[in-house]
């Protein structure tokens, strides 16, 4: 036996630049991970910085000389601005056990309102009554949009919008019905499909 065997894990890179995304897109990106070592490399732990990345397998080890491409899943929804997420791979390595890759993107948004701000706020509703609010959207993306459907969480909300296919630049006007049972204030998410 070789007193000196071990594992040792390679990798030609652990920062990964996405570029700029669309907010609520989902992005794949992979890091090449390589056992350069004599000994079979363990994966004893493996986490994320946050829920927004999530892996699609996770080996428990890889042999001497085996590969593996480390897939890793971005999902953009909830997430905005210049990001930094973290995936933490902890091994058997005797030296240096602990390794960490980052994904990193300016994730920015397909529409902007109207009035510049990063949220419709409806107002003051009576309590028990429905209430029609209305908030444009401009296509700030280089792209074309279809617009299909909106969705909602909350059965409370209902947005309603025109089908039709964005420009760049164009606007279009979103509705919101709104029924209100309780007192207080609230917030919630509608989605443009």
């Amino acid at each position: 036996t070789n007193l000196y065997a071990q594992p040792k894990l390679k990798t030609s890179n652990k920062i990964l630049n996405l570029g700029q995304l669309y907010e609520g897109n989902r992005q794949r990106a992979a890091f090449d991970l390589k056992n350069v070592g004599d000994e079979p490399l363990k994966f004893e732990e493996i986490t994320m910085s946050c829920g927004c990345t999530s892996l699609e397998e996770k080996p428990t080890d890889l042999a001497p000389g085996s590969s593996w491409k480390m897939e890793i899943d971005f999902n953009t929804v909830g997430v905005k601005g210049s990001v930094a997420k973290e995936i933490k791979i902890i091994t058997n390595e005797p030296d240096s056990n602990a390794h960490r890759f980052t994904l990193q993107a300016n994730v920015i948004s397909e529409f902007e309102l109207a009035d510049k701000k990063d949220i419709v706020n409806l107002g003051e509703f009576v309590l028990g009554g429905r209430a029609k609010r209305s908030a444009e959207l401009t296509n700030v993306s280089e792209e074309s949009l279809l617009i299909m459907k909106t969705r909602s969480d909350n059965d409370k909300i209902e947005a309603t919008v025109e089908n039709s296919i964005l420009d760049p630049g164009a606007t279009i006007e979103v509705t919101f019905d709104v029924s209100i049972s309780e007192v207080g204030t609230f917030s919630d998410v509608v989605y443009l499909v």
